[in-house]
């Protein structure tokens, strides 16, 4: 309609251009109507659809100019967001580098649930935007008084995680990661959104202190962890201004989100290269409940990276192509949007 606008005013106008489907790929924030910040995902997939090697061992998965590419989207976003393992195993900067300077640098944004963060973390040596560790609430005070002013500690509600099921399998044979049953329920928010759907792990209850087999005593397997609320986190990212978060990883805080609906936007970068079986899957599905339309989504991404992205599949269900697909050297990039 701005063309219009601009001829009833006297002004010479030519246009418009393209298709509003297009317009929304190039700029997706723009079209943005949730109440939360978009949300963006950005994995490097390796052919055999893993992310990292075992053991927390740091390793590229793509090479350079894929590398330099990530630097560019990193630009365009005003805050960066990583799990725990992802800065245990690398210890990142989070920065902008390359020939593109951001108007403003992104906020680096860590979680660390249980409040382990270092104060020699490479993080608060290297300039750039501000430093935000999510940690929960009982851990929030004293890593606060750790950190001094190095960052700004965010509490984080928590949320109790199901028991992992005995049977449960990731694709190609994997171990499912321990972690929770997806449910959405509506609850009043905390960050001034009325009614904001927000998406928690199935409460699990309580495991006996001992269990029997065959009449002899075994101790049952230790409680799993809380995991921090992620739908609170955006909301506090959001109430600090920061309208859009680009996620690097790890392969389980971005199936978090996926199981949740919580993503708007893929980065997916294929290489043609190899990890091994016991790699980090890229997404493998959290839970056994976790939608089917996330459970797709996994497929396709196993399927594309055995194809190096060469010959990327259509779109899954619940997605749609929101760029034609690049190269950067050896490896491809796949972009996908939301189709909701």
């Amino acid at each position: 309609g701005g063309a219009a606008r601009l001829r009833a005013a006297g002004v010479q106008a030519d246009g418009p251009f393209g298709s509003p489907a297009a317009w929304a790929g190039e700029n997706p924030f723009f079209y943005h109507r949730r109440p939360r910040p978009f949300v963006a995902l950005k994995l490097a997939v390796s052919a055999d659809a893993r992310i990292a090697p075992p053991n927390g061992r740091r390793a590229w998965i793509t090479g350079s100019p894929a590398r330099r590419e990530g630097h560019r989207l990193r630009a365009g976003f005003d805050a960066i967001l990583v799990g725990t393992g992802t800065w245990k195993a690398d210890d990142p900067h989070l920065t902008v580098r390359g020939p593109v300077t951001p108007r403003v640098a992104p906020a680096r944004v860590l979680l660390d649930r249980a409040g382990r963060m270092s104060p020699a973390a490479r993080v608060f040596e290297s300039p750039g935007g501000p430093v935000l560790l999510a940690a929960g609430p009982d851990r929030a005070a004293a890593l606060r008084s750790r950190l001094r002013n190095r960052a700004e500690v965010v509490p984080v509600p928590t949320v109790p995680t199901a028991a992992p099921s005995s049977g449960a399998r990731s694709a190609r044979g994997g171990a499912r990661p321990a972690t929770a049953t997806v449910a959405a329920t509506a609850v009043p928010s905390s960050h001034g959104i009325a009614s904001v759907p927000r998406f928690r792990h199935g409460e699990s209850a309580p495991a006996p202190a001992a269990a029997f087999d065959g009449g002899f005593p075994r101790r049952a397997p230790p409680a799993p962890r809380p995991l921090l609320d992620l739908t609170a986190l955006l909301g506090a990212l959001g109430d600090r201004g920061y309208a859009r978060v680009l996620c690097e990883g790890g392969g389980r805080l971005g199936a978090s989100l996926l199981d949740a609906g919580q993503v708007d936007r893929l980065y997916l970068f294929f290489a043609p290269k190899a990890v091994g079986r016991d790699g980090v899957p890229a997404l493998a599905p959290t839970a056994p409940s976790a939608s089917r339309s996330a459970s797709v989504l996994f497929e396709y991404v196993e399927a594309v990276a055995a194809r190096a992205g060469t010959d990327p599949h259509p779109a899954p269900p619940g997605w749609r192509s929101a760029q034609s697909p690049a190269r950067f050297g050896p490896d491809a990039l796949v972009v996908l949007d939301r189709d909701d």
